[in-house]
């Protein structure tokens, strides 16, 4: 491979094409961004931060590489400049180092210029709040990818810079990058991860959510882990899934860095080949302070009947959440026949309604009154129209009969 360069050159040309490779697919993706909604991928700080005048100086020093990475070179030479640091102009916000994350710029105060670390052979590189980064990085001790088509078989990490309302979101293309005809047949998909508070959503931007990349031995369509920046408020994460188009949690492992404060999601052992369009959306949290719904009990209730109010044309039913705590509400169920043809009123509330008789939740109408409906005019039980399935290890339902 270029023989003919010298050792040191040849050094230098393999660190830089070694730094600049795992950003190939991001590179990509923002080049398509580009094309389809006539923006740019290489533009000034005041494009995203028109508000910050001092984004307006020195605009040649440093830029954005598409919408998510800041990059900050050092143009002095070291013969005008022997200092081990040079200052670089940052936007509000939090900058995370994408080389070595415990480096972070806080800048939430507002715009600052901060002194960076010179580094010989290597440009600075942050990943702008509220953004996800799609990433191939090169693992410590393996050989640096000397071809882009190598890439191809790799698969993808997102590196998600949350922003201070705990959102970020970014992109990502899928296609074969052999024919130039692929986006006129339809053949990739541009891929959009939003990521809230505690879940992770992959959205079709554009293209075909069907398209398969596999049928070229490609990879770049499958999660090799998910990596969650400045996630102190994440660390007692002990659950985490992916709900896919059958709706099914499948289980994730969920790891939390406090060193670096990081929290890491991953395919388990028994999904390892995991694609975006499998996922559809991620969820995960703590299970004794949220909803679990990875658990599948979290979507079921165990009830008991209040034997009490219950009576022929009337039932009553407490619906206790089959995964314990105190993280779902309990749940209160009633059904009334109000005629002999099989009309029931069905009404399922939270306790805190059903203690403030009714009055806490806006809601369908709840009839409370007979006066319509006396009593003394149904013959028929609520037992002829309905049943329900109740007890401590049952999830509660019901079922209507046709009469």
């Amino acid at each position: 491979m270029v023989s003919h360069i010298s050792n040191p050159e040849y050094a230098e040309f393999q660190q830089a094409m070694s730094q600049r490779l795992p950003f190939t697919r991001y590179i990509y993706s923002q080049m398509f961004a580009a094309n389809y909604t006539g923006g740019t991928v290489t533009y000034p700080l005041f494009f995203d931060s028109p508000h910050d005048d001092e984004t307006f100086n020195n605009v040649e020093s440093t830029y954005m590489l598409g919408d998510s990475l800041k990059i900050s070179p050092v143009l002095d030479s070291n013969s005008s400049a022997n200092s081990t640091e040079f200052s670089s102009y940052f936007p509000q916000g939090i900058w995370r180092d994408v080389y070595n994350y415990s480096n972070v710029i806080n800048a939430s105060a507002g715009g600052a210029y901060f002194n960076l670390t010179r580094k010989y052979g290597e440009t600075q590189v942050h990943l702008r709040p509220g953004k996800v980064l799609p990433l191939q990085p090169n693992e410590p001790g393996s050989d640096w990818q000397q071809r882009t088509s190598e890439l191809e078989r790799q698969k993808i990490t997102l590196v998600v810079n949350r922003d201070d309302s705990n959102y970020a979101d970014g992109y990502i293309l899928v296609d074969d990058g052999l024919r130039s005809d692929n986006f006129a047949t339809n053949e990739y998909t541009f891929w959009k991860i939003r990521v809230g508070e505690k879940s992770i959503n992959f959205w079709v931007e554009r293209g075909n959510f069907l398209y398969d990349v596999h049928k070229h031995g490609f990879l770049i369509d499958q999660l090799d882990e998910i990596r969650i920046l400045g996630a102190k408020s994440l660390n007692d994460t002990d659950y985490a899934c992916y709900l896919g188009t059958t709706l099914e949690p499948e289980r994730m492992d969920a790891t939390y860095d406090e060193a670096l404060e990081i929290l890491t999601i991953k395919p388990s052992a028994a999904s390892t080949n995991l694609t975006f369009r499998e996922i559809g959306f991620i969820k995960f949290g703590n299970s004794q302070t949220d909803p679990n719904v990875c658990d599948s009990k979290g979507f079921s209730y165990n009830a008991t009947e209040l034997t009490d109010l219950s009576n022929d044309t009337f039932s009553a039913f407490e619906l206790i959440p089959a995964v314990g705590g105190d993280v779902v509400e309990t749940l209160y169920a009633t059904a009334l026949l109000m005629d002999d043809d099989g009309s029931v009123n069905l009404n399922i509330t939270t306790k805190s309604d059903w203690d403030a008789n009714f009055t806490k939740l806006f809601r369908v109408p709840y009839v409370s009154s007979m006066v319509k409906y006396p009593e003394s005019r149904v013959t028929k039980k609520l037992s002829d129209f309905m049943s329900f399935e109740v007890g401590p290890d049952v999830a509660f339902s019901y079922k209507l009969f046709e009469y």
